[in-house]
């Protein structure tokens, strides 16, 4: 499910009704947007209210890995709480969002006093994480990779700027099952 970065309104939370790039579709995956994913076993599973195990699901992804300098464009609608993004991890390592924000924060680029990532394992089901954002110094926040986070614009139009130096191969704390293990991919 993704929240529109897109629209001059707030639609919410909607189903990605498509993956691929379409002009007839506005309701496809954008590039560096975010997304929450359910994962609930494989294909079809859960689907019927039982009571349940699931199984192991391996996902997959194919495509060019990022690599240099990545700019992200963030978009702030016209009235109140429309400031939000939410933004995926460009790069398949983890990366330190925390001084990308200070970076934002210092530059007038976002508001607000900090980013949000989905924790899984916090109240009954999971629920947003306030990571504080300050403006005396950068306090290193280490995202997984393709994990995702809202932030919240100052001025439609404004970016955050990622770069190889924010790529890490630590993580502030798994936001999933299993802890993966990273490497850093430099070069082509």
């Amino acid at each position: 499910v993704s929240q529109s970065r897109y629209a001059s309104y707030d639609p919410g939370w909607r189903p990605i009704t498509n993956l691929l790039s379409s002009t007839s579709d506005s309701n496809w995956m954008q590039r560096y947007q975010g997304m929450r994913l359910f994962v609930r076993g494989s294909k079809g599973e859960g689907l019927s209210y039982a009571s349940y195990t699931p199984s192991a699901t391996t996902l997959t992804m194919k495509g060019n890995l990022n690599q240099g300098n990545q700019v992200v464009y963030m978009s702030k609608g016209s009235t109140s709480g429309q400031d939000y993004n939410l933004l995926g991890n460009p790069y398949a390592s983890p990366v330190d969002i925390g001084t990308i924000a200070y970076n934002a924060k210092v530059s007038g680029n976002m508001v607000g006093a900090a980013v949000y990532v989905w924790n899984p394992y916090m109240a009954t089901s999971g629920i947003f994480q306030a990571i504080p954002v300050n403006t005396v110094a950068a306090a290193p926040y280490y995202l997984e990779a393709n994990g995702a986070f809202e932030i919240r614009a100052a001025h439609n139009g404004d970016s955050l700027v990622f770069t190889e130096s924010s790529k890490s191969a630590n993580v502030t704390t798994s936001l999933v099952k299993a802890i993966p293990v990273y490497c850093i991919v430099t070069g082509k």
